[in-house]
């Protein structure tokens, strides 16, 4: 507007010429106070506006325009006031130029510490609820490994266990040795031994742990003999 103005009114210009260095560091009292830059920046375009009309749409015609202007203090104070609302932006210009860096870094700041917040709540939550699952999931477990254990030892009592070692340690003594005594010992007929591959035969890792815990007098490379 202001290139506008100059283009169609020389004593806007002249005034310029005349006051604008005069005038260089006077800005609006209105807009002193002022803190939202951006709002005060569409009034004083607003202010700006209703005297650029004023002079730009509305001309005397060639003579009676100088002479309005000669006479007109009104007309000079308008222009004095186009002039020092243009200072009035550039000053809040210079002045938003100087505090953005500032405040985008104080933003930039306050995000980084609120997303870094937010990890950390979260990496504590996800640590909380693992260990609620791997506490859950043991518990689970074990109550697997009881019930297990107690259907074992109704199906395979630790004395049989016991037994059962006590007889194949008799019989690993005595196999392929000279003289040895009879091979019914005990009511027991002692021909070989017989691996039972639990890790192939067994699908639940449960149960086979289960069993080998049981059975570890009797097992042998993993398997129970």
């Amino acid at each position: 507007m202001d290139a506008k103005l100059s283009k169609v009114d020389k004593y806007y210009v002249k005034t310029k010429s005349k006051k604008e260095e005069l005038l260089s560091d006077t800005t609006s009292e209105r807009y002193s106070e002022a803190t939202d830059y951006f709002e005060t920046l569409e009034k004083i375009k607003g202010d700006f506006h209703i005297l650029f009309k004023k002079y730009s749409e509305d001309i005397l015609p060639g003579l009676i325009n100088g002479l309005n202007y000669l006479f007109s203090s009104k007309r000079k104070k308008d222009y004095e006031e186009l002039i020092i609302l243009r200072n009035t932006v550039a000053a809040f210009v210079k002045e938003i130029e100087e505090m953005l860096p500032p405040l985008t870094e104080e933003s930039l700041t306050e995000l980084r510490e609120g997303y870094f917040t937010k990890r950390g709540a979260a990496i504590e939550r996800h640590k909380r609820e693992l260990a609620d699952f791997e506490s859950q999931h043991s518990n689970a477990l074990d109550t697997v490994a009881d019930k297990i254990c107690t259907e074992l030892d109704a199906i395979l009592p630790d004395e049989f266990v016991d037994y059962l070692s006590a007889m194949a340690s008799r019989y690993s003594a005595n196999v392929f040795k000279v003289n040895t005594s009879s091979e019914v010992q005990d009511e027991v007929l002692d021909m070989m031994f017989v691996d039972y591959p639990v890790d192939y035969l067994v699908q639940s890792r449960i149960v086979a742990s289960v069993l080998k815990e049981k059975c570890a007098s009797l097992l042998s490379d993993s398997d129970i003999r």
